[in-house]
């Protein structure tokens, strides 16, 4: 008999948001993308399944955006933060909001969503991803994204952080927009593989398992490791390579693991190295292992999620001072 799926739906507010949403495009994820703007342009170029514009009812500048303003982007939101939550059927599993902090849709908006939802589908697990400004786009910014990630770490359940800040220490050598391009389609495997959470295998993962670890679990990591040299230990310590908010999973609350690959790659040796690893090395103890075998996968994939887990520069970020 086949077990019915989590149903996901994935929310871009701002900016920001709607360009994850539109990267998010190619996989063709079986998730609802609904993109969020007060910028209707913008709003218009998003690839998405629902497009709603926030803040409509004000003035004629402020329908042109947020301004760079959370309390003006909190306000906007809450005029029509209704027409998000029409679109969130009330059997929904998770809601994946995405935002970039710093400016007015995302950052104001985004907490606001997520308030609302913590009120009205308190059932529901709501996860944050959210992307934080570099120190050249000035100390305003920065601020906006100190009040902003305070609100989202209120409002959600986990929520993930996305340093512009440690993107451009890894890429020095690329331009700035091609940066923010690698970025954005890594939170959209990120995403994808959130949606597929639940996808059968020879050892599979219950949907129960993410919301008994994920529904109040704070700050969280997600990592995706991939090996050409086709090993799933060689590919599950790549999973910190693309860490951009310097985590620390040691002691985390739980740990979900998922191993694909080709049948030959699974090797359950390997598989026992990852879980003991976790546990001695990490000091992980409740862990929750997928194994899906993929005939013509040409690499051995392996992502990691750990709820309650610690940040160095998510702990430098909130102490900066002007």
């Amino acid at each position: 008999m086949s077990e019915e799926k989590a149903k996901i739906i994935v929310v871009g507010v701002g900016n920001c948001g709607g360009n994850i949403i539109t990267a998010l495009d190619p996989y063709k994820i079986p998730a609802k993308r609904i993109a969020v703007n007060t910028d209707e342009a913008s709003l218009r170029k998003t690839l998405c399944d629902v497009r709603i514009h926030v803040g409509s009812s004000r003035s004629v500048d402020e329908r042109r955006g947020a301004s760079g303003m959370p309390d003006l982007g909190e306000k906007l939101m809450e005029d029509d933060v209704g027409k998000i939550t029409r679109e969130i059927d009330e059997d929904t599993d998770v809601v994946i909001g995405i935002a970039g902090l710093g400016r007015g849709t995302g950052g104001g908006g985004l907490p606001v969503l997520l308030s609302r939802l913590h009120e009205e589908r308190p059932d529901t697990v709501t996860l944050a991803l959210v992307t934080l400004p570099f120190r050249t786009e000035g100390k305003q910014r920065r601020r906006n994204a100190q009040y902003s990630l305070d609100k989202v770490s209120q409002t959600a359940d986990s929520y993930m952080i996305f340093s512009n800040e440690l993107l451009i220490r890894k890429y020095r050598k690329l331009s700035i927009p091609e940066a923010f391009r690698r970025m954005n389609l890594y939170i959209a495997r990120i995403v994808d593989q959130l949606v597929r959470l639940d996808e059968r295998g020879t050892i599979s993962i219950d949907f129960s398992d993410m919301r008994r670890n994920f529904k109040d679990g704070d700050l969280c990591f997600i990592g995706i490791g991939r090996e050409t040299r086709r090993s799933i230990l060689e590919s599950f310590d790549t999973v910190f390579h693309n860490d951009y908010s310097e985590s620390d999973i040691t002691g985390g609350k739980a740990a979900i693991t998922i191993c694909e690959g080709q049948e030959s790659l699974l090797k359950e040796d390997e598989i026992t190295l990852i879980h003991e690893r976790l546990v001695e090395k990490y000091k992980i103890s409740d862990i929750y292992m997928s194994i899906r075998p993929k005939l013509m996968a040409p690499t051995a994939t392996v992502t990691l999620l750990v709820s309650g887990v610690k940040s160095h520069y998510l702990d430098k970020f909130m102490r900066e001072v002007d």
